[in-house]
C-alpha cells in the first residue's frame, strides 16, 4: 500500500500547477530579502523541488543550509532538517536516516512550540516509519502512531485552524489504517471527512490526493462504480497532468481491479489502464514503478493469449528488478563499511582513552607516595578519582557501542544475502513457470526451451550454493576461494567435453578476503569462463593464479572469437561484461577484461591484499 501513501503526500501551502509556477518559486527564493521572507520562500520551494526530483534541489539545499548556519536560527535549523529527512527518504530511500533528521526536527519545533511545524513533523515521521517498513516487506508495526502522532497532528491544526493542515492529516490517519489494518471501512470513514471539508482555498494537490486515495481504496473494496465516480473527478481536475506518481498509482490500482474480476472485456480494460500507468513510469524514469507496471502487464497480456508480450514485459521485470537489487546491495554494503568504520574510529578512542587512564594513574601514585599528608593534594587526588571513575564509565559505554555497531552490521549481512536469495531465486523460478506453459503450446519450438529451462535451472542451483557458502563465515582463506573456482572450472568441463579447461597455479598462501568479497570475486570468474563457453567459440579456457606479497592476480583466457572490446561493453544488452565491472567496483577488484577480434579473450582479476 505504499502507493497510498505516495499519492496521499501533501505539500504545504502551495502545488506545482506547470513550469511557470515552479520557476516562480524559485525566483521567490531569489528575490527574497529579509531572513524571515527566505525561510518562507525556501519552505514553500523545497519540498515541490524534491517531490519533483528537482535538478536544482541539491544546490538549494546547500545554499539553505548556508543560510542557517548564518543566521544561527533554530527554526530555520528544524525546517531544513525537516526537507532533508524528505530529500534523504525520497530520493535516495535511506528512510533511517531521514527518520533520525525528522525526530531533530520534531524536538526543535517542541522546543520552540511551532504548531504549524510540528503538525508537518509528525506526519512525516509516519510517514517514513511506514514508508520503511513496506519497503522491507515487513509486517507494519503496531506501535500506535495514531496516539503518539497523529492524534496530535489533528489537535494541532485544528487549533491553528488551517484547514489544508486539517485535511493533509486526514489523508494521513486514512492511510495509517489502511496500511497498519487493512480497515478499510476506518481509511473511508477519514477519506470522507476530508472530502466534506473541500473549499477554494484547499490546495490541488490536497484535492487531488483525497480523490486519488478514494479511487485507490474503492478498487481494493471492488466498489467499481465509487471508484470510477472519483477517477473521473481526478481525470477532470486541471491539475491531473502534473500528478505524476499518483496518476501512476491510480491507474495501476484501476488495472489491477480489473485483472482480479477475470472476464475478457476485463482483461482489456486491465491492459488499458496498465498501459497508461506504465507509460506514466517510463517518463518519470522511476525504477520500482516500472518494475511494477512490467510486472502487471507480463500478468494481463499472459491471461490474454499475447506470448510474446508477456515474455518481453517478463525480462523487462527481471532486468529492472536486478538493477533495484544491485542498487540495493551497493548501499547495504555502504552501510555497513560505515558501521565499520565507526567502530574502528571508537576503537582507537577507545585506546586513546586507555593511554590517558595509564598516565593519570601513575600522576596518582606518585602524588600518593611524594605527597601522602598534603591536604591540597588529597584534594587533587579525589578530584582525579572522580574523573577517572567517569572515563571509565565512557570507556564501557563506548565498548557496548562497538559491540552494537559489529552487531547491525552482521544483522545488514544476513538481510543482504537473504535478499539475494528472494531476488535472484523469486525471479529465476518465475522464469522456469512462464516458459513451461510456453512448452506445453508451442510445439516446434520444445528443444531450445527446454535448454533454456535447463540452464536457468542450473544457474539457480549454483547461484544459491554459492551463496550459501559466502555465508557460512565472515571470511573466506584464498585456498578455498581458489578451490571452488577450480571445482567450476571442472564442472564445465564435464559438461562440455568437446573444450579443454585448465587450470594452473596456487592461491595465496596467506590471504583471507570478507564474505562478500570472496562471492564477488567467484561470481567474477564465474561469468568469464560462462562467457567464454557461450559466445566466444573457444576450444581452450585456461584460468591461472599468480600471487606476491601484494596481489593475487587470477586470469580467464580463451582462444575464442573475441570482441571489440569498447562497442561490446557499451552495448545495453551486454549485462554479463555490465554485472561483472559493477561487482568489481563494489568489493574494490581491479577488473580488466581485454579482447580482439579472432583473437581470444583475456580477463584479468587483481585482488590487493
Amino acid at each position: 500500500m505504499r502507493l497510498l501513501l505516495i499519492v496521499l503526500f501533501f505539500v504545504p501551502l502551495h502545488v506545482f500547477a506547470n513550469d511557470g509556477y515552479v520557476e516562480s518559486l524559485q525566483q521567490k527564493v531569489n528575490a527574497a530579502g529579509t531572513f524571515t521572507e527566505k525561510l518562507l520562500a525556501y519552505e514553500n520551494w523545497l519540498p515541490i523541488a524534491i517531490m519533483l526530483h528537482h535538478p536544482m534541489v541539491k544546490k538549494s539545499l546547500s545554499e539553505f543550509n548556508d543560510l542557517v548556519k548564518k543566521e544561527n536560527s533554530e527554526l530555520a535549523l528544524g525546517v531544513y532538517d525537516l526537507n532533508m529527512a524528505y530529500f534523504i527518504a525520497e530520493n535516495l530511500g535511506d528512510y533511517n536516516k531521514g527518520l533520525e533528521l525528522c525526530l531533530k526536527a520534531k524536538s526543535i519545533f517542541e522546543k520552540l512550540n511551532a504548531k504549524k511545524e510540528m503538525v508537518m513533523v509528525y506526519n512525516q515521521i509516519t510517514f517514513i516509519i511506514l514508508w520503511n517498513q513496506i519497503g522491507k516487506k515487513e509486517i507494519v508495526n503496531k506501535e500506535n502512531l495514531y496516539e503518539k502522532y497523529l492524534s496530535r497532528s489533528l489537535q494541532l491544526s485544528d487549533e491553528l485552524k488551517d484547514r489544508n493542515l486539517q485535511v493533509y492529516t486526514l489523508n494521513v490517519i486514512a492511510s495509517y489504517y489502511i496500511v497498519t489494518e487493512k480497515n478499510y471501512d476506518k481509511s473511508l470513514e477519514y477519506f470522507h471527512k476530508c472530502e466534506r471539508r473541500l473549499s477554494t482555498d484547499i490546495t490541488p494537490y490536497n484535492r487531488l490526493g483525497i480523490f486519488g486515495g478514494l479511487a485507490i481504496v474503492y478498487a481494493e473494496i471492488k466498489d467499481e462504480p465509487a471508484m470510477l465516480f472519483y477517477l473521473n473527478k481526478l481525470e477532470a481536475d486541471p491539475y491531473f497532468e502534473s500528478y505524476g506518481y499518483g496518476r501512476s498509482n491510480v491507474y495501476r490500482s484501476i488495472a489491477k481491479y480489473y485483472l482480479a474480476n477475470s472476464n475478457d472485456k476485463n482483461y482489456e480494460k486491465a491492459l488499458y489502464y496498465a498501459e497508461k500507468s506504465y507509460a506514466i513510469s517510463l517518463k518519470m524514469n522511476a525504477p520500482e514503478y516500472i518494475s511494477q507496471g512490467s510486472q502487471l502487464l507480463y500478468e494481463i497480456n499472459k491471461q490474454l493469449g499475447n506470448s510474446k508480450k508477456a515474455l518481453f514485459f517478463h525480462e523487462k521485470f527481471k532486468n529492472t528488478e536486478d538493477s533495484l537489487a544491485r542498487e540495493r546491495f551497493q548501499k547495504t554494503y555502504a552501510a555497513y563499511d560505515v558501521i565499520k568504520k565507526e567502530a574502528t574510529i571508537k576503537t582507537l578512542e577507545n585506546e586513546k582513552l586507555k593511554q590517558v587512564n595509564d598516565r593519570s594513574n601513575l600522576i596518582r601514585f606518585s602524588l600518593i607516595a611524594a605527597l601522602a599528608m598534603g591536604i591540597f593534594f588529597g584534594a587533587y587526588i579525589f578530584w582525579s578519582n572522580k574523573k577517572l571513575k567517569k572515563q571509565n564509565v565512557q570507556l564501557l559505554n563506548k565498548n557496548k557501542e562497538i559491540e552494537q555497531a559489529l552487531i547491525k552490521g552482521q544483522n545488514i549481512e544476513r538481510k543482504r544475502v537473504a535478499a539475494d536469495l528472494h531476488d535472484n531465486l523469486g525471479v529465476q523460478a518465475n522464469a522456469i513457470l512462464y516458459n513451461t506453459e510456453l512448452l506445453k503450446n508451442e510445439k516446434n519450438s520444445n528443444e531450445p526451451l527446454v535448454e533454456q529451462l535447463h540452464n536457468t535451472a542450473k544457474e539457480m542451483l549454483l547461484n544459491l550454493r554459492d551463496t550459501l557458502w559466502a555465508m557460512k563465515t565472515e571470511e573466506i582463506a584464498a585456498a578455498d576461494l581458489w578451490l571452488r573456482i577450480i571445482g567450476f572450472s571442472k564442472q564445465m568441463g564435464r559438461s562440455y567435453p568437446a573444450i579443454v579447461f585448465a587450470t594452473e597455479g596456487n592461491a595465496h598462501a596467506t590471504l583471507k578476503i570478507s564474505a562478500s568479497r570472496a562471492l564477488n570475486t567467484v561470481m567474477i570468474l564465474q561469468e568469464a569462463i560462462q562467457n567464454a563457453v557461450k559466445h566466444a567459440g573457444a576450444t581452450v579456457i585456461n584460468t591461472s593464479s599468480v600471487t606476491d606479497n601484494k596481489n593475487w592476480i587470477i586470469t580467464v583466457s580463451d582462444n575464442g572469437k573475441g570482441f571489440n572490446n569498447e562497442k561490446t561493453i557499451v552495448k545495453s544488452d551486454s549485462f554479463g561484461l555490465l554485472n561483472m565491472n559493477e561487482r568489481a567496483t563494489a568489493s574494490a577488484l581491479s577488473l580488466k577484461i581485454s579482447s580482439d577480434e579472432d583473437k581470444g579473450t583475456q580477463v584479468v582479476l587483481n585482488i590487493t591484499t
